[in-house]
């Protein structure tokens, strides 16, 4: 810690912290408040009367319900959008799996020909082959 013994040197010798004050004296126990004393017992419970509560009706029986016309219409217009959106979904699943197909009858068809020309190839490999045993 050189940074320290340069500040030493700089403001003439070593510095030492100021004496701590007097900590005050401690009173007796007899001088101090003194708090109530608390039960340490817990109180009996009290009995509470419980409410005889009907059964909830069965959710067979129909009921009529009211609502505001507003977000009837709200509701109605929500959900056309979500089968609108729906079909606009299928119709490009639809498509999608139209184009795969094509796919997989044009990489067919580059598999067909892959295969003839290497049949090709090696009938012509084959020929050269037996032309020069000749």
């Amino acid at each position: 810690m050189d940074f320290l013994q340069k500040k030493a040197k700089v403001f003439g010798g070593e510095r030492s912290l100021p004496k701590l004050p007097e900590l005050p004296k401690l009173t007796t126990e007899e001088e101090l408040p003194a708090y109530p004393m608390l039960s340490r017992t817990t109180p009996d419970p009290v009995a509470k009367t419980v409410r005889n509560l009907k059964p909830i009706t069965t959710l067979g029986t129909k009921s009529t319900v009211f609502i505001n016309i507003k977000k009837y219409k709200d509701i109605m217009g929500t959900i056309e959008d979500m089968q609108g959106k729906i079909e606009q979904l299928k119709n490009a699943l639809d498509r999608i799996s139209q184009i795969k197909t094509k796919e997989a009858e044009i990489v067919a068809g580059w598999n067909a020909l892959l295969r003839e020309v290497q049949e090709k190839a090696a009938e012509v490999d084959s020929k050269l082959d037996t032309t020069e045993e000749l």
